[in-house]
Order: structure tokens, then sequence, then C-alpha cells
């Protein structure tokens, strides 16, 4: 054939030149290019190299989408340690193709993103006819949180003696800070990301900056090799983000990274979710993280994730997104019961959402996708039968803003709230001259419960006036006959 074309060496490099720019969202939603400059590249290379112990004849499976920034983590490491960088196909495999995969590709290393590893840990676990790949030495997982519940199943898989490194870091970080080997992990209910990387550092720090000893949660700080420069063309925001570090050599910076974390007394990190996930919520200040921490406790959860929307009439509520563990079925009152013994009032959700799965965008949970829950399906069963039946229908479905409802129908799963039973109570007051307390729609929040208790009411009160009717005719009778 011809000869290959010689083309000119590529002029070197400084270190200071960009070497990609990334675009994340973040928790605002305004698109941030993340820019990265080579030295930072390289340093983060040499940091997983060593982390991950790469080594030449490792082939390590490169999974993630170019526009997700963990596909970096799986190209460039082992291109540095003259490894292979294997890519998968197009197709997304299901779970026992994957384990097919993983043995045809002699894959070494997988780094995975969480989502997908938790839904391989649920289907492999307890499995004994997936092919086994001795060549595979190492699994990573990254890009949210590890699920407690999901490493115990990936206990119970045929890869259960193979490394597991959970891995954390974000974007402006070039990508991974730091990892856990899960191997050391007890059962708890959550999973550490251990310790920072050998180029970087990990401060927990309050409101002040200053650093918080161990067992005292604050907000997460990274400095050291592989910080990002900035965000491209958004100088206010960079500097709102990457401070100078006042624990390091002059000049440094540190990232601030928006996540709660503390220290255990061994020096390893716990994640405890995001600050900018405490909402307020009628009042009360909600910590999502700790919302979704106490659901994935809960038995026959999978995986869960918590948010407020607006419901109908009802307006803003706490809803959960419930993803439910294979073979079992998720009762959202019995969860609710649970919940109430752990959780304040106002911390338990008022709706519960059961999917197949979290949505998914670059294998992070597309939160935005979690739209609120619709009632058209539930909201009808048995018709109301009954003069009061029918107007508390009436009544239900112009404050809950539905369009029909059944007397089965719970008042608070169909997005009521304490304010709208008060709404609820007063027209009740109004029309049937029946004054009951705000826990009586707690008690009995069914239309066919409460129009009972309502027309027991009614109903005494009929009969204590025909009781003092009679008496009343005895008494007028018996003045008579004295007459």
């Amino acid at each position: 054939g011809e000869p290959l074309p010689v083309l000119a060496p590529l002029p070197p490099r400084h270190g200071s030149e960009l070497a990609y720019l990334i675009y994340t969202s973040g928790s605002s939603g305004r698109p941030k290019g993340v820019a990265v400059d080579h030295r930072a590249l390289l340093q983060h290379c040499r940091g997983v190299e060593q982390a991950y112990a790469l080594r030449a004849d490792d082939r390590v499976l490169h999974f993630a989408a170019l526009g997700f920034d963990i596909s970096l983590d799986q190209l460039f490491p082992p291109l540095i340690a003259g490894a292979c960088s294997v890519a998968r196909e197009a197709e997304l495999w299901e779970p026992r193709r994957f384990a097919e995969k993983l043995v045809e590709l002699d894959i070494t290393v997988a780094d995975l993103p969480s989502a997908l590893w938790h839904l391989l840990a649920r289907e492999w676990s307890g499995r004994a006819d997936l092919p086994a790949n001795p060549r595979l030495r190492l699994v990573l997982v990254g890009g949210e949180a590890m699920a407690a519940d999901a490493l115990r199943d990936w206990r119970h898989t045929p890869y259960a003696g193979v490394p597991l490194l959970n891995g954390y870091g974000p974007t402006e970080t070039t990508i991974t800070a730091s990892g856990h080997d899960c191997a050391a992990d007890a059962d708890g209910t959550t999973v550490p990301i251990g310790r920072p990387f050998a180029n970087r550092r990990m401060y927990v720090l309050d409101e002040a900056l200053q650093p918080l000893p161990a067992g005292l949660p604050g907000e997460l700080y990274i400095a050291g090799e592989g910080l990002a420069r900035g965000y491209r063309g958004q100088p206010a925001t960079t500097a709102a983000a990457f401070l100078p570090d006042p624990f390091g050599p002059p000049g440094a910076r540190m990232y601030r990274s928006g996540d709660r974390a503390r220290y255990r007394d061994d020096g390893v990190l716990d994640f405890l979710g995001r600050v900018d996930a405490q909402v307020k919520l009628r009042g009360h200040r909600l910590e999502l993280g700790e919302v979704e921490a106490a659901l994935c406790r809960l038995p026959g959860v999978r995986e869960a994730a918590a948010g407020v929307r607006t419901v109908g009439a009802a307006g803003e509520q706490l809803v959960a997104w419930l993803v439910a563990e294979s073979g079992t079925t998720i009762d959202a009152d019995a969860l609710r019961a649970r919940l109430v013994a752990s959780l304040p009032a106002h911390a338990v959700p008022a709706q519960f959402v059961v999917l197949d799965l979290l949505p998914l965008h670059n294998g992070k949970i597309h939160r935005r996708a979690l739209s609120a829950p619709s009632f058209a399906d539930e909201a009808f069963h048995r018709p109301p039968a009954t003069p009061t039946e029918t107007w508390l229908a009436a009544l239900w479905t112009e404050l809950l803003g539905q369009e029909r409802v059944g007397i089965d129908s719970d008042f608070f799963v169909l997005g009521g709230n304490s304010l709208l039973a008060m709404r609820l109570l007063a027209r009740v007051r109004d029309r049937c001259g029946v004054a009951l307390p705000v826990r009586q729609v707690f008690e009995t929040p069914t239309i066919a419960a409460l129009a009972t208790c309502i027309d027991i009411v009614v109903c005494a009160r009929r009969e204590a006036a025909a009781i003092q009717q009679a008496a009343h005719a005895v008494d007028d009778a018996r003045e008579e006959i004295e007459l």
C-alpha cells in the first residue's frame, strides 16, 4: 500500500494551556463551561494511575459517553500508564450481556457510573449462572452516592471478591479526588467516599471556613493538584467557587464543592448530600439528602430520590420517587408509617411515586425529569352513594384540583395537607353545622370514612333534637292534664 503521510510533530504544550472544556449544569441549571488545563489533567492521571495501580497489561472499560467527564477518567490514565482503553459498543447491554462482555473484551478494570452499578448489583445478586472473568481485578464506581443496600447485594454476586472502589470528585477538580476501598467497609447505612488521592487535599469547613473536628458535618472543600481554571466566561461564578486556600502554600486555591461531608475518626470521609439540597417547605427547612437516606433504609426500597413539586391545588409537596427491590411491592402507607417513627412530620413525603428506574442523565439522576405525581389512574375507585359522600366528593375535586375522586381515595395521597384540611372542615362546619377537629381528617382521610363520621354526628343531633322535642311534648301533655 501507499506509505503513510509524514505528519509534522505536534508543538510542545505548556501545562497552563487548555486541555479541554466540558459543560455541567450544576445546581443552578445554567450551563457552566469547566476549563481544565494540561497540568491539572496530567496530575489527575498520575493520581489515578497510583490509586488504581494501573499496569501496562490492563484493559479498562471505556463505558461512559464523551459528554460525561468520567469518560476522560477511562481514557487518559490508561494511556498514560501504557494500558488499553476499550470502548464499548453503542448498544447499552442488559445485565447478563454486560457480564458476558466483560469476559469477551477481557476487561481488567471496569469503571462504572453508580446508577448502572446499582442495577448490576440488583440483577447479579444471587446469580450463579453468570460467566466469570478471572482477569477482572478492579471495579470502580462513581457519579452518584453509592447505596449501602446495593453494596450488600454486590457481596452476593460472582464478583464479590473483586476489589471495589467508591470514587468521588466534582468536574471542577478534574473528575476524581478521592476513593474508598469498600472491602474494608462495615455494613452500614452509608458508604464513605474515602480518603483524598495523594496529590489532593480535602477540608470539611464551617461557615467561617474553619476546620471541623471528626464527626461534625460541614461543607467539603477540595485543594491540591488538579483544580480546573474555572468557568469559561463567568468570572463572578469562578470567584465564588474557587477560593484562596488558607491551609495551603501561597497562591493555592480550593474548590467549594457544595457537598456536605464529615470526617470519621479514622480519617475517612462520609458524603452527606448537597448543601443546596436544603429546601424550605411551609416554614420548615428540609435536607433532601437526609430524607433520601431514610427512604433507602426502608425495607423493599432499592433506590430513592426526594424533591419538592407543585401538586395540584395542594401547592408544594414533598415527593419521594422510589425503585422497589426485585420481587417486592412497595406499600406507601406502610412506608409512611415507618418514616413517621424516624423523621419529623414535615420531612415525611406527602406523595410516593414508584418507578421501574430513576431517570438518568450522563449516569446521574436526572432530577428535572422527576415530575410531579399524577393521580389520574388512582383517583377514581368507588363512586359516592350517599348525599354526604356526593357533596364531599365535589368539595374534594375543588380543593385538590382533581377532576373526580373515589370515596376510598386518601385525602393526603391526592395532595391534601393540614392547611387544606382546615379549609375542608370549615366548609363542613358551614354546610352541616358539624365542627370537627383537624385530627379527624388524619384519622378518617377518605370520603367514605369522613362522610360516615359526619352522618353519625348529624344523626346523633337529630336524635337528640327528636328526644328533646318528645320531652317537650310530654311536658306539654302533663301540663294539660294538670289543668
